[in-house]
């Protein structure tokens, strides 16, 4: 019996067709780098304008604990560094290389050896070296995420569930490439002190399910766990309540109650480094939408920009109205063309001009939807209003923080208020109001 958590929302199935396989998209001419790929502190440049790269070379880096090395995913010139549109800022800093199309390897770039016989500390490093981070969105450098678990887990949980409509990434990675998964999940595992691990995948994936038990086979260290199929079942806090039981409390990590979560193509990455040396410099990207005659899953180079992803998946049937990077619940609409993807992208998705329209917000009829469906049981009609009205302490009060930024309240309201952005905002306006107040105490207490 497959298992689930209270709340969240039933969408209808939308698990695009696609074409089989998983296509290696042509690198384009020039790539877009930017140097905040992930949470954390950004990267700086190891590279000046007018070098010359070589593939998998480390481009950019920084000595900050919560950060991730990038790499040249192409050989090629340092074209320029210079602000670039970011998917999910105004701009960011990037580095721009111009591809040789020599696919020259960066010397040095060899396998870990003889997995079973490495240490935790050389499983943290190998993650950091590679440039790992979280795949499944979140974006947290997994070196960081393993170096503050070691020997507090209990319980390992592999987040397959890919619970946003339309994305098939994560499905093509379990399907095609269940060894990976597999591999990586038991060599984080090893890294943790060899806890329980749990690849947990909705029951919508029957393929990805049946690929991963036929990889497990009869090991008893790795169960693979169907799950209810239902939104945001792929959340850190509702996987753990849903798999496990237990509810974390607000202002606490997994791992601070025993659990880690790791998404599936994260823990391929890992072992993909592990076993060939190649850093993190290309990801699966699912392109879909209405308008393409099929949606397709690619291999493609981390700072393709969006425009070299539209040339090589078409024909398109009407040029998008609306462009989203991300999923349909919690993507992020994208204003150029010139932006490119980075290590959280998992998708693109195309919206015509009647999509775009349906999604025109109205106003709040006090309905009381979004709260029904929200897992983490908020209640964002009136965070709504707090928002609108920028009181901070009504916003905490109702516990914005413990928002998971699911958009399950944007998908219930009939009205189409963008409550998800609308909070995110907030979330950010809170930390930088709480910045500005202690910076305050501390100079008055001079």
């Amino acid at each position: 019996m497959a298992i689930t958590f209270k709340g969240g929302v039933r969408i209808k199935p939308a698990k695009a067709p696609f074409l089989s396989g998983i296509a290696p998209l042509p690198p384009p001419e020039q790539l877009i780098l930017p140097l905040l790929q992930h949470k954390g502190a950004p990267a700086k440049p190891l590279v000046l304008v007018g070098d010359h790269v070589r593939v998998g070379q480390k481009i950019a880096d920084s000595e900050a604990a919560i950060s991730a090395p990038v790499h040249a995913p192409v050989s090629g010139r340092v074209l320029a560094i210079e602000e670039r549109p970011h998917p999910a800022a105004s701009a960011c800093i990037a580095i721009v290389l111009e591809n040789d199309f020599q696919t020259a390897p960066c010397p040095g770039l060899e396998p870990a050896g003889n997995l079973e016989s490495l240490s935790p500390e050389q499983i943290v490093h190998l993650a950091r070296e590679a440039g790992i981070v979280g795949l499944g969105g979140a974006g947290f450098p997994l070196h960081a995420k393993l170096q503050g678990a070691i020997g507090r887990v209990k319980t390992l949980l592999i987040n397959g569930c890919e619970c946003e409509p339309l994305i098939s990434s994560d499905r093509r990675m379990m399907t095609e490439r269940p060894g990976d998964v597999v591999g990586g999940a038991r060599l984080i595992g090893q890294a943790l002190g060899h806890p329980r691990i749990v690849i947990g995948v909705e029951d919508n994936k029957p393929d990805a399910i049946e690929a991963l038990q036929k990889e497990v086979g009869g090991a008893a260290d790795v169960e693979v766990l169907p799950l209810r199929t239902k939104y945001p079942q792929g959340g850190e806090r509702v996987m753990v309540k849903a798999v496990c039981g237990d509810e974390l409390p607000l202002g606490k990590l997994p791992a601070d109650c025993g659990y880690l979560i790791v998404n599936v193509s994260t823990a391929a990455a890992l072992f993909e480094a592990a076993t060939t040396g190649r850093p993190l410099t290309s990801r699966y990207i699912t392109v879909a939408g209405s308008m393409l005659e099929a949606a397709r899953v690619v291999e493609a180079p981390i700072g393709t920009p969006i425009a070299h992803l539209l040339a090589h998946c078409g024909p398109l049937r009407e040029a998008p109205r609306k462009i989203v990077l991300g999923g349909p619940m919690m993507g992020v609409a994208q204003h150029t063309l010139d932006t490119p993807i980075i290590k959280t992208s998992s998708a693109l998705l195309l919206y015509t001009e009647r999509e775009a329209e349906a999604l025109r917000g109205t106003s709040c009829i006090h309905c009381g939807k979004c709260m029904q469906g929200c897992p983490m049981r908020l209640s964002p009609c009136y965070l709504n209003i707090y928002a609108d009205s920028r009181d901070y302490a009504m916003l905490e009060k109702f516990d914005l923080g413990n928002c998971i930024e699911c958009g399950v309240c944007s998908y219930n309201c009939p009205a189409r208020l963008p409550l998800l952005q609308k909070f995110r905002l907030m979330k950010a306006e809170l930390a930088a109001n709480k910045r500005a107040l202690a910076e305050k105490r501390e100079g008055a207490g001079r």
